[in-house]
């Protein structure tokens, strides 16, 4: 049995500057759980612009962004094994979303990103699960988050904001495509055994390269 993680996060980075002296915007603040202003302006801005783009460099050592050009490799999995599980093999991945926001002649605007990933640390191979049938089906499991985190972007790119609802809408999307990522990634690996079943794999293989084509995002 093969196993794969899926670990969304919501990492919120803000630039203040004019983007601080809204009272509104302490709600957004709130987000990574701490309070990063309080002023005393209540005035909203007129409008709401969200833009939103795909991770292309990390300086964090342990990760892998996501691109076609750059499939797994064996060696990339280089955290320990789970002994106590019965699977060869686990892939920890996930997207991540920062925001950056600031305001401009009363229009507050805010830039997401999401970096789709793969966590070299945490992801595992048994000895046994050290080939290339393994790696092909963990590879899936990374397509997958990819796949998910385009229509994450699309959706927030189409989703209609105001200075009210920009935190609940944009976490509300994130929950939403994660609960359905989990679920696509149950039913891969249900459907094809953990890549046991050849032929299911082969078309869960076929159906992602579709999906791939037809979202390419990053």
């Amino acid at each position: 049995m093969l196993e794969s993680l899926f670990l969304p996060e919501i990492i919120v980075m803000l630039r203040f500057g004019k983007y601080c002296k809204y009272a509104y915007l302490t709600a957004i603040c709130c987000i990574a759980g701490q309070l990063l202003c309080c002023p005393a302006v209540a005035q909203k801005p007129a409008a709401v612009q969200v833009s939103v783009g795909i991770a292309k460099t990390t300086d964090l050592d342990n990760l892998i962004l996501y691109h076609t050009d750059r499939p797994l490799r064996i060696g990339d999995f280089k955290g320990r094994p789970d002994k106590a599980s019965p699977g060869v093999g686990a892939t920890y991945s996930g997207i991540m979303m920062t925001m950056e926001g600031r305001e401009e002649r009363g229009v507050l605007k805010i830039t997401v990103t999401l970096a789709i990933y793969f966590d070299r640390t945490k992801s595992w191979m048994k000895k046994e699960g050290r080939n290339d049938l393994v790696l092909a089906h963990e590879q899936l499991h990374f397509d997958l988050t990819a796949i998910k985190a385009c229509a994450l972007a699309e959706a927030i790119a189409k989703e209609q904001y105001t200075a009210g609802n920009v935190k609940e809408r944009l976490r509300a999307l994130q929950q939403e495509h994660t609960k359905e990522l989990g679920e696509w990634q149950q039913a891969y690996d249900s459907e094809t055994r953990h890549g046991v079943l050849r032929e299911q794999q082969e078309q869960w293989a076929q159906r992602v390269t579709r999906g791939l084509a037809a979202e390419a995002c990053w």
